[in-house]
């Protein structure tokens, strides 16, 4: 009998400590949200209760000085799936690029951004390369490598992109011995990426430079980078920020791709490569791309969505002088 009670008395103990949980949880997220409304709580409260990162379904303000917290632009797959199923005969008008389905035109395919149109311009959000905080300066550099476009499996010259979505499928490589006791080095490697392409790159800052850690790790061949590989063409960009947010801006700056559509607005190449009995691999890479024109280019902090940088076709960008980190 004892015991009965002392398992009762234990149950609703245990009851009373998941209830009072539970109200001290609703109370802080309401204070939280109320935090975040009136942009009061004390420093770094713009950073406690964010809203969930979802992508925008509207066409993009360029006009607008500042970002919404944890804005991450178009969604880059399902827009240059909605184009490139688009029949040939609508692209030449401004509808909706989004109406159509994304897939095949299956009931369970999701309708795409309804309110985009072929005309409207469009926001991607590009991580970049490596971020590097100069202290002395407090000047933060953000490099966001260009990465060529492929036009019939070759090096289209005439355009530059920025891969937005890169998706593996399969990465596999390991040695073995065969029959024969030959060392055999296997490799399997397929992916699928989705890069924003334009043919007006030039109207933009492009430097050829080398990675911060790159140059780090290749100290003995200084100033040697481009003869060496390293260097690839880059949106370099170089602005102050507040010390004390160095580390957090480190992880949290952004690159923000506006643009217009253009023709021939999607496009696919596929590279598929098999490897021989003696040195067994497979390579397949789906390159999407969705083509477009250059308006704006934005750096800026995706948690708070302050804009740090905004460069412009024709806009001179004063030359970074070199610093130390």
């Amino acid at each position: 009998m004892k015991t009965c009670m002392r398992i009762t008395a234990f149950a609703l103990l245990l009851a009373l400590c998941l209830v009072s949980c539970r109200a001290a949880l609703q109370a802080a997220r309401r204070s939280g949200e109320k935090g975040d409304q009136t942009g009061g709580g004390g420093p770094g409260s713009g950073r406690g209760m964010l809203p969930s990162p979802e992508f925008d379904r509207t066409p993009f303000d360029i006009t607008r000085k500042r970002l919404p917290p944890v804005y991450i632009g178009h969604n880059v797959e399902l827009v240059y799936n909605s184009v490139r199923n688009m029949p040939p005969e609508r692209r030449g008008g401004q509808d909706t690029a989004a109406e159509h389905p994304r897939g095949s035109g299956s009931e369970d395919d999701p309708p795409v951004l309804a309110a985009l149109k072929l005309g409207s311009v469009y926001a991607f959000q590009v991580k970049p390369a490596e971020i590097l905080y100069h202290s002395r300066e407090h000047t933060l550099e953000a490099y966001c490598e260009l990465s060529a476009v492929l036009a019939n499996g070759r090096d289209d010259g005439t355009r530059r992109g920025f891969r937005v979505v890169y998706a593996p499928q399969v990465d596999n490589r390991f040695t073995y011995t065969d029959a024969k006791g030959a060392r055999i080095d296997f490799e399997e490697l397929k992916f699928r990426e989705t890069t924003v392409a334009f043919q007006n790159f030039r109207d933009f800052p492009v430097e050829t430079a080398v990675l911060p850690s790159l140059r780090r790790a290749g100290k003995g061949i200084a100033g040697r980078g481009e003869e060496n590989g390293l260097a690839r063409e880059m949106i370099v960009g170089s602005f102050e920020i507040d010390p004390k947010a160095a580390a957090q801006l480190v992880e949290s700056t952004r690159l923000l791709v506006l643009c217009n559509l253009a023709d021939p607005f999607a496009s696919l190449e596929t590279i598929h490569l098999q490897g021989t009995s003696e040195k067994p691999r497979e390579y397949l890479a789906v390159h999407e791309y969705l083509q477009v024109r250059l308006l704006e280019l934005w750096f800026y902090d995706v948690v708070t969505g302050k804009i740090f940088m905004k460069i412009r076709p024709g806009q001179a960008i004063p030359s970074r002088a070199p610093a130390s980190g």
